[in-house]
């Protein structure tokens, strides 16, 4: 039988698997498992996104117009609250008509900021390992994505502002408790990657799935290659207000010459805690929204408006409060922190050493030591501990060799296990009290 043309492999979409969605939303669900590998918490919203959503949804402000068409680059009332608030943060008069572009979620953004920019053989640097929609819409537009290993620095070589973290509940941990790491990028090897052929870098701060906070150094490095190549970049900050203290989150948007050459992609789903709303929006100069904006239109045409409206609502209560210590910004920091210490030490009674996360709501833990029975030799370490985990306590972890595009197993770190810790106390209790059932009887 002749094969279609429309189905013969001439496309760039025909090498991009969907494996890592297909393990986390397949994972737990067959097993009943603790759902550990997931980005999103498995509890509501903060109450004050639901009510603003809930008083739209029973039409409480009599405005019918809310639940139809607005403005195709984003809700004015959202746009004018976000100009609002990253124009405070990056100390930027930003226009909310043409440095503001509502998205279809954080992806969404993404794709229509590279598509936009991206035409077939130019290169893109990013930092691996790395959420797999960089290399998927990269390759999906003809890209070539060329990849900068972040690599582990041990304890005696950590820098300064390694994070320590303060919540009551991490007094029962200590330095000796958990790795004290960094992850850090090899300046020369950065370097070597720029050429002709660059056209954009990709930053994700704080970092999916390392966990990692890009330093005010490091990012430094990066603005000063980006202008002298005259290179573009899109800076990935979806968990940008979930930072450990001491470290501050940096936009390289911010730095010397970067404003004019980036694209800073934010997620609502993130920041309030709704994934499943899909709503994100990206950040930046006029001429560059423009590009973005033609994509837009091309693939949703519009987002939908009660979202926006909701989330804006949501805003507006965020940058009154933002001096308030306990608003949900500013409280959101404390919450992860006090997940992540629980966490960490569930699986310290496994007789791990978690990585210290610097950012974001996700812990790393490295299994490279830990014994345990083998079933398929052929995998990574990482797949073979997170099987092992799942048959043995139905506790579901993400391996980090997912998110690798390398085929080269040497050039890839695989004994990482990634763990969400961004869940109900009773999740993390209930995932306690198996672990400690499972070491009573060793």
């Amino acid at each position: 039988m002749t094969t279609p043309k429309t189905l013969r492999e001439d496309s760039p979409t025909d090498s991009h698997p969907i494996s890592i969605w297909n393990y986390q939303d397949s994972t737990p669900a067959d097993t009943d498992a603790i759902n550990f590998t997931t980005g999103f918490p498995d509890f509501s919203p903060p109450k004050h996104v639901s009510s603003a959503f809930k008083s739209l949804v029973n039409n409480e402000n009599n405005n019918s117009l809310i639940h139809q068409y607005t403005k195709q680059t984003g809700h004015p009332r959202l746009a004018n609250i976000v100009a609002k608030l990253y124009g405070t943060e990056l100390k930027r008069d930003l226009n909310p008509e043409r440095n503001v572009l509502v998205t279809a979620g954080a992806v969404h953004g993404l794709f229509c900021c590279i598509f936009s920019l991206v035409r077939p053989g130019d290169e893109v640097i990013i930092f691996q390992p790395a959420f797999k929609g960089f290399s998927y819409i990269v390759n999906s537009c003809g890209g070539v994505p060329v990849y900068v290993k972040l690599n582990i620095v041990e304890d005696d070589k950590c820098k300064n502002d390694t994070p320590v973290t303060t919540s009551d509940a991490n007094q029962k941990l200590n330095d000796r408790d958990l790795h004290t790491t960094r992850f850090e990028f090899d300046e020369e090897e950065l370097k070597s990657k720029f050429s002709a052929k660059t056209k954009l870098i990709i930053v994700n701060t704080p970092h999916n799935p390392l966990a990692k906070v890009f330093t005010t150094d490091e990012l430094s490095k990066i603005s000063q290659l980006c202008t002298k190549h005259d290179v573009l970049c899109i800076s990935d900050e979806v968990y940008e207000r979930m930072v450990q203290e001491p470290l501050k989150h940096v936009s390289i948007a911010s730095l010397p010459g970067m404003w004019e050459r980036t694209l800073k992609i934010c997620s609502a789903g993130k920041l309030l805690s709704v994934t499943g709303w899909k709503l994100g929006w990206c950040i930046g100069p006029d001429d560059l929204i423009r590009k973005a904006v033609t994509m837009h239109i091309a693939s949703v045409h519009r987002i939908a408006t009660p979202l926006q409206e909701a989330v804006a609502i949501a805003l507006e209560g965020e940058y009154t409060g933002r001096e308030d210590p306990n608003s949900y910004f500013n409280s959101l920091p404390r919450e992860i922190s006090t997940k992540v210490d629980q966490v960490c030490e569930i699986f310290l009674k496994l007789g791990l050493k978690p990585l210290k996360p610097e950012g974001s709501y996700y812990v790393v833990v490295n299994v490279s030591n830990f014994d345990f029975p083998v079933k398929d030799s052929s995998q990574t370490k990482d797949f073979q501990f997170a099987n092992w985990l799942l048959n043995e306590m139905k506790i579901a972890v993400l391996p980090v060799t997912m998110f690798y595009d390398i085929e080269d197993r040497n050039e890839i770190n695989e004994s990482l296990v990634r763990i969400c810790c961004f869940k109900r106390y009773e999740t993390i209790d209930r995932a306690r009290r198996i672990i400690e059932d499972w070491s009573d009887t060793k």
